[in-house]
């Protein structure tokens, strides 16, 4: 009896059970096209967790550094786990995939605010999750009349146009 394949393992000419994931899941596959959820376009789901915010007080700027959770769901790319030595969740490159064109409404700086393209994660269930860094500058309403016991108070307007 020949052992069994696991997903990373390399056989004698035979396709291990990833590539055949990844070969049966994107066949015809657009990365132009929004995914569907029940029949639907797919929501998308986004938080933000912020890792470094900086007061620019002479020009009313805030930037801030932080990382974007990007959700979605694509039912056309399901799979049973069992089919595939038990796999329940492939990395994929963000280039190769659909993702939503997230922007910053009202940003401030001269830079676009273009998003990285690091891995996402599919799981068996259609679930995408891409987490890429972003550093975003927008304009604040800066009241320093109270300094150094004023409370300033900015928005980040992140949206995306096309996608609910």
């Amino acid at each position: 009896d020949a052992a069994p394949k696991t997903a990373s393992s390399e056989g004698n000419g035979n396709v291990n059970a990833l590539d055949r994931l990844h070969a049966g899941l994107f066949i015809n596959y657009d990365k132009h096209s929004q995914p569907l959820d029940n029949g639907e376009p797919s929501a998308v789901n986004m938080s933000l967790t912020i890792n470094f915010i900086d007061i620019d007080e002479m020009n009313g700027k805030m930037t801030t550094h932080c990382w974007l959770s990007i959700r979605w769901m694509d039912e056309r790319r399901t799979w049973q786990p069992q089919e595939y030595e038990n796999i329940t969740a492939i990395h994929l490159r963000a280039s190769e995939i659909w993702k939503p064109q997230i922007t910053l409404f009202n940003g401030a700086g001269d830079e676009d605010s273009f998003l990285v393209d690091t891995q996402a994660i599919l799981t068996h269930d259609g679930q995408f999750l891409w987490v890429p860094p972003a550093v975003y500058t927008a304009y604040c309403n800066l009241n320093m009349i109270n300094w150094p016991h004023d409370e300033q108070t900015c928005k980040l307007k992140i949206g995306s146009w096309g996608v609910r």
